[in-house]
């Protein structure tokens, strides 16, 4: 069996678990989560097809454990079961020192409003194309995080495990400048260097349909640097979400030409309760409510300016949501696709999502 960094940090997350007889364990928390999903869409959302097709799938089973094993030491694993079993999280967090929190293991990056959400609590079924194509997800490192008033910072230096030779100073910095209660303003800005040595870098992303095929696709580039920033703005006022995002990506080839890639989303969220969501760190969370319906609208673009790609995508939502456990989720899609300078036109989809926590 192959042992790499990831088998190695995860190992080295629960062994602190070893060493604590369970009596004088504060916390011991199991969870878990399954989606099931239905997308419909037309040809546009197909690579060699021109009638459309609709698809179900088990889009989730994840399993997780946390534990408190001192006021000061965290550890926390998560993984998927559906298709094959893929470590999420996997980390040992210490937050014993004043300045700051220290985090390591696999872990998300501390890059992007919406990216750093977790699935369960998004508003609409699918992150926006920039989030999935721009943004750093989960990768091996160490982060440190802390709080000055309304001041979060992070910064943290990883690794991804799927690039062998790749590596990333990644850091965020959010300012909460008006806060009454879960009311608020939140501003932000991330980075992300990454230096490459040569790894295959490319643009592949499908139009916010998962079951649909990766459309939006760059040029294959031998890469030597990825430089990635980041802008965001939140507003939350009793039920009521506004969240913007905008994020360049720069990739500097080893021959040394570049190519940039943008884009970004505006989405309005509305909770017919007038609940707000959680709001903690620099990160929106899901709320606590029963019996609610939650209404959004999101516009989203993503551009690859050397390839000559432009994709902008209409997403409406409406959510039911039973309890803290069960919620019920229903998406349309429209898409305006321009592919290497050529309008292919407008294409429609429908998602929907039954979730279920435990």
């Amino acid at each position: 069996m192959k042992i790499t960094f990831t088998k190695l940090v995860c190992v080295f997350s629960l062994l602190p678990c070893l060493g604590v007889q369970a009596e004088e364990y504060p916390t011991l928390d199991f969870s878990g989560s399954i989606f099931l999903d239905y997308d419909s869409f037309d040809g546009l959302f197909l690579e060699r097809e021109d009638e459309g097709d609709d698809k179900f799938e088990l889009r989730r089973l994840r399993f997780g454990v946390e534990s408190d094993l001192t006021p000061d030491w965290l550890v926390k694993l998560k993984f998927d079961a559906d298709d094959s079993v893929e470590i999420n999280d996997a980390y040992i967090r210490y937050t014993g020192f004043d300045f700051a929190n220290i985090t390591l293991g696999k872990q998300k990056e501390p890059f992007g409003l919406e990216r750093l959400m977790s699935t369960g609590s998004l508003p609409l079924i699918e992150r926006s194309m920039m989030s999935r194509a721009i943004s750093p997800s989960r990768s091996l490192g160490i982060n440190l995080s802390g709080n000055q008033g309304p001041v979060n910072w992070q910064i943290g230096y990883f690794q991804d495990d799927n690039a062998e030779k790749g590596n990333a100073v990644t850091g965020r910095l959010t300012w909460t400048p008006w806060q009454q209660g879960k009311n608020l303003v939140h501003l932000g800005a991330a980075f992300s260097e990454r230096s490459l040595h040569g790894e295959t870098f490319r643009i592949n992303e499908k139009m916010e349909v998962n079951t649909a095929d990766s459309l939006i696709e760059g040029i294959e580039i031998d890469a030597d640097s990825l430089s990635q920033t980041g802008m965001e703005f939140l507003w939350q006022h009793n039920g009521l979400v506004n969240m913007a995002e905008w994020q360049q990506s720069k990739v500097t080839a080893l021959d040394g030409s570049d190519y940039e890639y943008e884009g970004g989303y505006y989405q309005v969220s509305y909770l017919f309760s007038g609940k707000n969501r959680k709001y903690k760190n620099g990160t929106l969370g899901s709320v606590k409510t029963k019996n609610d319906w939650e209404a959004t609208l999101r516009y989203s673009q993503l551009k690859l300016l050397e390839e000559n790609t432009d994709t902008k995508i209409m997403s409406v939502g409406l959510n039911y949501i039973l309890n803290k456990d069960l919620k019920f989720m229903a998406n349309y899609i429209n898409t305006d696709y321009v592919e290497n300078g050529t309008d292919l036109g407008s294409g429609d989809a429908v998602s929907l999502r039954v979730s279920y926590r435990f």
